[in-house]
Formats: structure tokens, C-alpha cells, sequence
């Protein structure tokens, strides 16, 4: 008894110690922490855009305002409650219940999903602390969060939380929020919007009902379904909820969609992540406005009645200018697609060489059976000819050889966004579930020239805060191809300007690559793509229609994109000239032998005597470089001439091609000597040996040979059978014929 009382005590210490221990962490780590009710509704906020020379763009106040909770409608506050803080009117600040819960699930799946925080920690997180997931930071919360309770009633509470929470949009404060995507005031909200509205709060960009209807009616949804079961709302409500969509006002129409565009939209991201929307901001972009106005001027230029979109990435993903008409919006891309999707990670994986050959004709892959644009169709081509021309034959086979999985890998390390139907050989043609914007196409092209890296493009270099601290925008690089990719891909779109589909980029005279995509039918095509590079950008232009309605089928990537392109590419090195691309030092060139490449379709390397004209200057790895080497020109071979009689000479018949000549031989009373050499003949097929005597026997030899590059070459001498004049046969009686004729 006293041996179990002793344990008993020991435990009960333990606990006592460790609990004592807990209390004082807790009062150590969150002494001198409180409350400060000048940050729970800061209306003093603004934002400053700098570009890339540090320069002013822009300054924006948020000229937000309180909306207070009694003149918002019951539903607007119980649809917050529902679906963030069922418990909130009972709690005093920390839901203990549910915080037991969460640890309970997160220690049963090893994650941190679930965060019970109540709207009381929220404002708090909000407005008093950063986003750091730390043990401290969640301390300092529920210390606070009690003190709040304690300080105001809960109708306060839930009046500043809606006035500060982020809506997304550089949206703070359900009335802006309000005005913004419904265009009323939050007095007039109804169920279904206030549903809406309080499932954005968990992820604005991930819900937006512009950029994410879907996905914002689902969460919508989900937050009717929490009303009616804890009693919000009654059936009948409920269901007419869920069935209707939501009205919002119409923000694609503006037809106006800039540089700061996209910066607020990456801005609205860190936002959400980090809370910076509660102080004064200085956000510092990558925009050079000399290149803005080149893009803009560019595509006002151009009259077609279409939507329109620029990009300019420099080598990091760091965007430089930006232009659209309907903002960013995902679409098919096409045959743009095929230089990051099919081609790039074949030559990374060693499937093909540039010089490849393939055969360019109509195939079917298990009832798939794709056509070349016009249905033309070039035969026997090597790769680098079939992505210049965009052939979708071709391109299909070698995402056949390459696997499609393989090919979805890379294209999910560029960003390029992939579903779980985007499964079939279709995506050779850019054919993918969601598509893809032109930032995110753009972007991608990037890696040939920043030796095979990908960084996520970006508009933000750093944002400051008027404290004094400063966010840098953090890039992460993902390695997509090696550097001996990258060349030979630099080569192939290069050849795509100078004899593709890209040619109208020639004319810029600036050293580019480039590719082309065109989406639609015989009926009208939706989409037109040109994709350009050079040492320093990569630009993107597109042309469609956010309605999908089509454009006529003289507008594909290979005209307008590529002609706007051209203007912006001369108007950027008008005052200097353009960089050139460095010669390639990580791949190996050969040279191959013309006559087997282009006649026979095989691939041989020309050996040290192929003379130049019949070499074929290419590029490949240093470990592909395994093909055999052609003999063509180091044993020459002729077929066996043809001899025979004619009118008491020797004719001799030669087989001979555009590369050879040979040497003749006469072999005469056991003398041989040459008696013809087709190079000094006028007639390299024809030898007739007149200089031969009657009745006699005679051998001919045959001996090919080339000049090649290095000396001359012999092939195997041909022996031709023996042949023999036949002697002259003389009547002696045509003397006494002669004479009798005189008598």
C-alpha cells in the first residue's frame, strides 16, 4: 500500500511539474504581449508600386469603410459563424472543444489541416501578428484572443472581423468586398451571396468567383449545407440556394487589363498567405515601363476585332510588361505546346537527336488519328524540319515513344497545369483538361535560356512595409533540362524563324527562336500563339476570343502573333542591336554524309574524305554520338560496266554517280596501261577504245575512285572479261572480180 501511495505521488509530482512547467512557458514566452486596439480596424492603409528603376507607378489608398453589424442582415453574420465559429457565442475566445479535436485528427493523419482558430483568434492573427506557423505565434494568440473577449462584447467582435477580413481582390472588409463583386452594399446582401462570401474567406484566390465560379459555388455549397444544419436557414431555402449561381458584376468586360493587373493579382496571393494588407505597403516590381509602352503600342496597333494578350519574361521569370484585353485566362495552346511537352523532353531523354529522321505521313494510334494542318504531309523528315513545320504527325509519335506520364512530369515542373484526364497522345497539340494562360505558356520557354531552370514567373521583387520590414519574393528553381538539351532546342527553334512556321519573325533581324500554335477548325480558329525568344526575353503574344467565338482562318500563330512579335522584338533594339545566342560548348557537332541522309534515310557520319558539299553540319550529346561512319568516299563502288563491239571498236558502258569517277585500264600482249579517266572525258559514261587491232584479245580493268577531302580514294578494281575484235576475212577472189569488171 504504501509502495503504490509512493508511485502515486511521484506521478502526481511529475504532472504537477509538468503542468507548472506549461504555465510558466506560456508566461515567459507571451509576457509583455497585449492587446492593442488601435490595429483591429486600421483604415490608414495604402500601397505604393515601384518599378524595376525604383521609380513611382502608382499610389493607391484603401478607401475602405465600416459597415456596422446591426444594419447587416441576420444571414450575412450566420453565415460567417456556421462555416468559421459554430461554437463563437459560446466560447470566450478559445474553443477548447474544438481545439482538442483538431489535435486529435492531426496527430491521427501526422498533419497540421486543421487549425480550430475561432473568429476571435482570426482577428486577432489578422491584425496583431504574421502567418508564421510557429508554436509561439499560437501562444501569443490565445493570450490575445482572450483579452479581446474580455474587452468587447461578441457583436464587436464579429463587426471588426468583418470589416477587416480579406476578401481577395486587394479586397479588406466585407463593404468593399461588396461593392466589388456584386456592385450593392453589404446592407443588401442576400443568402446566397453572403454564403459565398464567407466560404472565399479560406482561400480568395483559390475561390474567386471571377476567376473560380466553380469552385466558388462548391464552397458556396458547402457553407448553405452548415446554415441548414445548424438551423439558419429552413429546406426550403437551402435548396433554392444551391440551385442558383451566383450574379456577380461582370469584371472580364473592361477590356483594360495592365501591368499592375497582374502585380495586384500576385500581391492579393502573399496577402492571404502572410496578412500584409494591414499596414502600409511599398511593393517594388520588375516593370520597366519603356518595354510597356513598346507591348502596349504594339497590339493597339493592330486592328484586328479579336481579344488580345503580350508578356515579356526576362531569363528568371521576372515579368517586364504585360497587355491583355481580357485579362488572364486559360486556354488551349496548341502546337506551342510542343517544344516544353514533346520535343524538349525527348532530346533530354535520348530518344531522338535533332537529325532524326521520321516519317511524316497518316497514321492511326488506336482510333486516334491526328492530321497535319492543310493535310500535308512531307514524307521522310528529321525532327528538327518536323517542329519547324509543326507537324502533328510527327509530334504525336514522339510523345508515343516518349510516354505520356514522362511528359506530364516535365510540364508539371514548368507550372503548365495538368488534370487527371490529360492522359491520351493528344497533348502533343496542346490539347490538355485546363490549358494553360499565355504567362504561364511564356514562362515555361524560359528555361532555354536560363540553361534548363524554371523559376515561376513574377511581377514582385519585394514588398516593404512603413515598419521597416521587408519581404523578398521568393523564387524556388527547378531543374527541367540539362544544358546540351537547351542548345539543340535553341537550335531547332531558331531554324523554326529562318525556314518554319515563324518565319514572319525573320524579318525583325534580330537572332530569335520561336514557335507557333493555332487552335480551331476549317470553320475559324480561337486561338493564335507565337512564342519568341532571345538571350534576354522570351515574349508571348496571343489572340482569341475570351468567348471562344472564331477568328478567321488567316489569323493563326504563323501571321498576326508572329507580325505583332516582330514589331515589339525591332522596336526593343531599335537603338541597339540584339544579342546574339552564345556558340553551344556542351554538345558535340558532327557531320554526317548527305547522300545516305537525304536519298538513302539513313543516318552515317562522313568520314575524313567526304568532300564538303556532301557533309551535313549537326548537333547531338556527346554520349549519342554512336552512328556508324559512311564508306561512300573511302570505297568507292560502281556497279559492273557492260563491254562489248561495236563497228570494230570497244565500247564500254559506265555506271557511275554524280561523286565517282574511274580510271581505265587496257591489259595488251601482257602491258597494261590506262586508256581513259572519266574526270578529263566529256562523256563519263561512254568509253570507246578505237586503238585496237583486229583478231587480237584484250582485258579491261575498271577502277572507281574519288577526291576527297583529304587525298584520293580507290575502290576495288572491276575485271571485265576478256574481249576479242574479230579478224578480217578477206575473199581472194575479189581481185579477179576487180579485174573482169575492166575487161
Amino acid at each position: 500500500m504504501k509502495k503504490t501511495l509512493k508511485i502515486l505521488t511521484v506521478i502526481l509530482s511529475v504532472i504537477l511539474i509538468a503542468i507548472l512547467g506549461i504555465i510558466m512557458f506560456i508566461f515567459v514566452t507571451t509576457a509583455g504581449i497585449n492587446l492593442d486596439e488601435r490595429k483591429l480596424i486600421n483604415l490608414d492603409n495604402s500601397i505604393t508600386f515601384y518599378d524595376v528603376y525604383d521609380n513611382v507607378i502608382t499610389e493607391e489608398s484603401d478607401d475602405r469603410a465600416i459597415t456596422d453589424l446591426s444594419n447587416l442582415p441576420s444571414h450575412v453574420k450566420n453565415a460567417f459563424v456556421a462555416i468559421e465559429d459554430k461554437r463563437f457565442y459560446i466560447h470566450k475566445g478559445i474553443d477548447y472543444r474544438g481545439l482538442a479535436r483538431a489535435t486529435f485528427n492531426n496527430i491521427k493523419s501526422f498533419s497540421f489541416k486543421e487549425g480550430a482558430s475561432t473568429i476571435s483568434q482570426q482577428l486577432i492573427k489578422n491584425t496583431h501578428l504574421t502567418s508564421e506557423k510557429t508554436f509561439r505565434r499560437k501562444l501569443i494568440e490565445m493570450k490575445l484572443a482572450r483579452q479581446l473577449e474580455k474587452k468587447f462584447t461578441k457583436n464587436e467582435i464579429l463587426e471588426k472581423y468583418l470589416n477587416t477580413i480579406y476578401f481577395g481582390d486587394s479586397c479588406f472588409g466585407i463593404t468593399s468586398a461588396a461593392k466589388h463583386y456584386f456592385d450593392k452594399s453589404p446592407e443588401n446582401l442576400t443568402v446566397n451571396e453572403s454564403a459565398a462570401f464567407a466560404g472565399i474567406i479560406k482561400a480568395p484566390s483559390l475561390y474567386s468567383p471571377f476567376s473560380a465560379p466553380e469552385k466558388c459555388n462548391k464552397r458556396k455549397n458547402t457553407v448553405l449545407k452548415e446554415m441548414f444544419t445548424q438551423g439558419y436557414i429552413d429546406a426550403e431555402e437551402y435548396n433554392k440556394c444551391i440551385s442558383q449561381d451566383l450574379s456577380t458584376v461582370n469584371k472580364e468586360e473592361s477590356g483594360n487589363y495592365g501591368y499592375l493587373y497582374l502585380v495586384k493579382k500576385e500581391l492579393g496571393r502573399y496577402i492571404e498567405d502572410s496578412q500584409l494588407g494591414y499596414d502600409k505597403l511599398s511593393v517594388h516590381t520588375y516593370f520597366d515601363p519603356e518595354k510597356q509602352n513598346i507591348v502596349e503600342e504594339a497590339l493597339n496597333k493592330n486592328e484586328l476585332s479579336c481579344d488580345k494578350s503580350c508578356i515579356l519574361i526576362n531569363p528568371y521569370g521576372n515579368i517586364m510588361a504585360y497587355k491583355s484585353t481580357c485579362g488572364e485566362i486559360y486556354r488551349q495552346t496548341g502546337s506551342a505546346i510542343k517544344p516544353i511537352a514533346v520535343y524538349g523532353p525527348a532530346i533530354e531523354r535520348n530518344i531522338v537527336d535533332s537529325f532524326t529522321i521520321m516519317e511524316d505521313e497518316k497514321i492511326d494510334f488506336n482510333g486516334y488519328s491526328p492530321s497535319n494542318y492543310g493535310d500535308i504531309y512531307y514524307g521522310h523528315i528529321s525532327v528538327k524540319t518536323a517542329l519547324a513545320k509543326s507537324s502533328n504527325v510527327c509530334a504525336v509519335k514522339l510523345l508515343n515513344y516518349l510516354g505520356v506520364q514522362n511528359s506530364l512530369s516535365y510540364l508539371n515542373r514548368m507550372d503548365i497545369p495538368t488534370g487527371l484526364n490529360d492522359n491520351s497522345l493528344c497533348i502533343a497539340l496542346g490539347a490538355t483538361e485546363k490549358g494553360a494562360t499565355l504567362k504561364q505558356l511564356s514562362a515555361a520557354y524560359t528555361v532555354f535560356i536560363n540553361e534548363g531552370n524554371y523559376n515561376s514567373p513574377t511581377c514582385i521583387k519585394s514588398i516593404s512595409f512603413e515598419s521597416g520590414r521587408t519581404i523578398k519574393t521568393e523564387t524556388h528553381t527547378k531543374k527541367v533540362f540539362g544544358r546540351d538539351t537547351v542548345e539543340i532546342m535553341n537550335d531547332m527553334l531558331g531554324y523554326t524563324v529562318t525556314d518554319g512556321t515563324a518565319k514572319k519573325l525573320s524579318f525583325s533581324n534580330i537572332s530569335l527562336c520561336a514557335k507557333t500554335g493555332t487552335v480551331g477548325t476549317s470553320a475559324g480558329n480561337t486561338d493564335a500563339y507565337s512564342v519568341s525568344y532571345n538571350p534576354e526575353y522570351v515574349l508571348g503574344v496571343w489572340l482569341g476570343n475570351s468567348n471562344y467565338s472564331k477568328m478567321p482562318n488567316s489569323v493563326s500563330g504563323g501571321t498576326y502573333p508572329c507580325m505583332i512579335g516582330c514589331n515589339i522584338w525591332k522596336n526593343i533594339y531599335k537603338s541597339k542591336s540584339g544579342p546574339v545566342f552564345p556558340k553551344p560548348r556542351n554538345v558535340h557537332e558532327i557531320e554526317l554524309d548527305r547522300i545516305s541522309y537525304e536519298e538513302e534515310h539513313k543516318i552515317e557520319i562522313a568520314d575524313e574524305n567526304t568532300p564538303d558539299r556532301y557533309r551535313i553540319k549537326v548537333m547531338t550529346k556527346s554520349y549519342n554520338n554512336m552512328y556508324p561512319t559512311s564508306e561512300r568516299f573511302s570505297t568507292p563502288r560502281i556497279e559492273e560496266p557492260q563491254i562489248s563491239v561495236n563497228n570494230n571498236n570497244i565500247e564500254i558502258r559506265l555506271c557511275l554517280t554524280e561523286f565517282y569517277n574511274v580510271y581505265i585500264y587496257r591489259t595488251y600482249n601482257g602491258k597494261k596501261e590506262m586508256v581513259f579517266c572519266s574526270e578529263k572525258s566529256d562523256n563519263k559514261t561512254l568509253f570507246t577504245d578505237s586503238d585496237v587491232i583486229p583478231g587480237e584479245t584484250y582485258v579491261y580493268t575498271v577502277v572507281p575512285y574519288c577526291k576527297g577531302k583529304v587525298c584520293e580514294k580507290q575502290g576495288q578494281e572491276i575485271i571485265l572479261p576478256e574481249i576479242k575484235i574479230p579478224a578480217i576475212n578477206y575473199d581472194d577472189n575479189w581481185w579477179d572480180d576487180y579485174f573482169d569488171f575492166f575487161e
